[in-house]
């Protein structure tokens, strides 16, 4: 429940986001910088959750 930083890697690029969930019964949703929610691509997805103490590297 609340919100955070996502990013989301696609086609080659990183798109900095956020996540945002109203209480336990709700979904989450991934939004842009507009507050426009992004949908997840069709196709295999690999979701990650790390704590917002730790930074995520790339390579």
């Amino acid at each position: 429940v609340g919100e955070g930083r996502a990013i989301i890697l696609h086609g080659g690029k990183m798109l900095d986001a956020k996540w945002k969930r109203g209480s336990n019964l709700d979904p989450f949703h991934i939004v842009d910088s507009n507050g426009n929610i992004l949908y997840v691509p069709k196709g295999k997805v690999w979701i990650s959750l790390v704590p917002n103490t730790k930074n995520p590297s790339f390579g």
